[in-house]
């Protein structure tokens, strides 16, 4: 996650305003069900809500698992012995 302040209207302001970003991980094991939203609660301590005008968030999905989809069958005719 990525957050800071408001982005500066003038471009000359932006690196100095990508500088004061900040960064932090954070580890979940928020099960995500096909077809539905999930709510997910989201404290960044000593953040205040009124400073708080830019967040970027990703994902890693080193360990994603689809359950419910089954194997794509081979589609190659295979020789009759």
């Amino acid at each position: 996650m990525t957050w800071g302040t408001k982005k500066p209207s003038e471009a000359k302001d932006l690196p100095r305003c990508k500088q004061l970003l900040l960064n932090t991980k954070m580890d979940s094991t928020i099960e995500l069900l096909p077809g539905a939203w999930t709510n997910v609660t989201l404290t960044l301590k000593g953040v205040s809500p009124n400073n708080l005008k830019y967040l970027k968030i990703g994902i890693d999905m080193e360990n994603v698992i689809f359950d419910s989809i089954q194997p794509i069958n081979d589609t190659k005719k295979k020789p009759k012995k």
